[in-house]
């Protein structure tokens, strides 16, 4: 049987052009339902990350790789939307470097 692949994912305020003060981040999966190496279903709820009073914040989700087509994750921060996939890889990702959905 399979397991899910999951990655940390970090990032700092600074790199969305913010300034640390934000209450919260959020994140959650495109679909409310999606399916995973063809064996799992993912809720897509979501998730309120902390942030810390110099802005750093990190999070362990899946990888988008072995979701559906068209799956991607919603950061949501400040009134603003970031839609990322969360390529399955050896490393750890800066949210920065994560590729955008639908580029």
């Amino acid at each position: 049987m399979s397991e899910l692949e999951s990655r940390n994912v970090r990032g700092n305020l600074l790199d969305l052009g913010l300034e640390p003060g934000a209450e919260n981040l959020k994140v959650e999966l495109s679909a409310p339902i999606i399916l995973y190496k063809d064996e799992f279903q993912i809720v897509g709820d979501e998730q309120e990350i902390a942030i810390d009073e110099y802005g750093d914040w990190n999070v362990d989700i899946v990888d988008t790789d072995n979701m559906s087509e068209g799956s991607h994750y919603v950061f949501k921060v400040e009134g603003r939307l970031y839609r990322r996939l969360v390529p399955l890889s050896a490393a750890d990702w800066q949210f920065r470097d994560l590729p955008a959905f639908g580029c």
